[in-house]
């Protein structure tokens, strides 16, 4: 930055108005050579509560040039956020003494809430001694929101040093702290990862299991994961053959499709079946097309959008026009757009194009300005596109009112986008 850009700003960091004060602080701690003993000045002198909370910030992200001995001093201050990030400046500096650790210890139980999640939430900033001294006591912090940021700093500090508190947290009776510990497991491809990962998509809750099945998929670059979860397809947990089938879908684990594909006969619950399809699209198992297209007619909207977007990748002819009534369907958007996107995935533009221009002149009805902007989408893909459905791009991108059809104003920005 120009080197006049700090004393220029010094007068703004003590100006009338609040905001003013506030945006000055936080520009002014990111110019490198500027002076901080004015922002410690105005840490000290600053009245409004939000515009001390700025600079202590801004102070905090330049704390490496900063002595500990400052910060220490407002270790006490009346403002939550300026004590804890205070404390945490403090813990993140290079070179701390055992008395100086045995303070922040301290902090890390008697200290406020505030305090003691802003010291979890930096866990990745901080040295390798002092990271392990304070999450040790962190992780078993009464508050689910430290335990959460304990599990999250895990996997941001992309160490193993702190990987053997994560099996508890995944064990943890808050739900977020769960998720939390599943998503660091992402992180460390091990063995202990893939096992208990495995066991999360059994979780009660949700976006736990969902998560676990999200970083099954991760740490399979480092370790092996189909074999392990082919194994899960026959659990008692419905919920965890369906992550089971879901992870070998997006590894395409193909070697295991044989497999699979019985599940389809032994699967009752919808969310099963289409996880089934899901894996057997993945793995473009051909064998498997009239079992898939059966199902097009399933009473389930979510078993006929997986059918709608296996047949897509499974690319046989004779499931084209099922491709077509799917992608109408009347009571499932979700459904519509499997299938509309199933024909750009193909790319057959002598098969779709009039189906895909049939969509983009459906402007009522139950078809919506979503199902017209994937209708572009796999225009954009289709070889070749016929004339009337290039001049149809036109004239729908380019008049306000088409009357014939029943269009009132313009198309919606995302369909002329698309």
């Amino acid at each position: 930055g120009s080197p006049e850009l700090p004393r220029l700003l010094v007068p703004f960091l003590s100006h009338e108005h609040p905001p003013v004060r506030y945006w000055s602080a936080t520009l002014y701690g990111r110019l490198p050579n500027a002076d901080l003993t004015q922002l410690g000045r105005r840490l000290r002198d600053e009245p409004r509560p939000m515009v001390r909370e700025g600079v202590s910030a801004a102070l905090l992200s330049r704390s490496n040039a900063i002595g500990a001995d400052f910060f220490k001093a407002f270790w006490t201050d009346t403002n939550v956020a300026v004590r804890a990030e205070a404390f945490t400046a403090v813990a993140i500096k290079p070179g701390a003494t055992d008395p100086l650790i045995a303070e922040l210890e301290e902090a890390c139980t008697q200290g406020g809430i505030p305090v003691r999640y802003a010291l979890a939430s930096h866990l990745q900033m901080m040295t390798d001694a002092m990271a392990q001294r304070l999450a040790h006591i962190l992780v078993k912090d009464d508050h689910a929101s430290i335990r959460s940021a304990v599990a999250r700093a895990i996997g941001a500090r992309e160490k193993h040093d702190l990987l053997q508190l994560l099996p508890d947290l995944a064990k943890d009776r808050d739900a977020d702290v769960r998720q939390q510990a599943a998503a660091s497991l992402g992180k460390f491809p091990t063995e202990v990862s893939r096992r208990i990962l495995l066991e999360q998509i059994g979780d009660k809750r949700n976006l736990v299991r969902i998560q676990a099945e999200q970083s099954l998929v991760l740490i399979a670059t480092g370790i092996a994961v189909p074999a392990a979860a082919a194994t899960k397809l026959a659990a008692d947990n419905a919920d965890i053959r369906y992550h089971a089938c879901r992870v070998l879908g997006h590894l395409e684990a193909k070697e295991y499709s044989k497999q699979v594909f019985t599940c389809l006969g032994r699967e009752t619950r919808p969310k099963n079946v289409g996880s089934v399809i899901f894996a057997l699209g993945q793995f473009k198992a051909t064998f498997a097309t009239d079992r898939v297209a059966a199902l097009a007619t399933h009473g389930a909207p979510e078993i006929r959008e997986q059918v709608g977007a296996a047949l897509g990748r499974l690319n046989v002819p004779k499931t084209y026009e099922i491709i077509k009534t799917l992608a109408f369907d009347k009571t499932s958007p979700e459904t519509r757009l499997a299938a509309i996107r199933a024909m750009g995935i193909i790319g057959d533009g002598n098969a779709f194009n009039e189906t895909l221009l049939k969509l983009l002149k459906s402007v009522t009805g139950h078809i919506s300005g979503a199902d017209r902007a994937m209708a572009c989408w796999s225009i954009g893909r289709a070889r070749p596109v016929s004339i009337p459905l290039m001049e149809r791009l036109v004239l729908q991108a380019t008049t306000p009112v088409i009357p014939a059809d029943g269009m009132k104003e313009f198309e919606e920005d995302a369909v002329l986008a698309s």
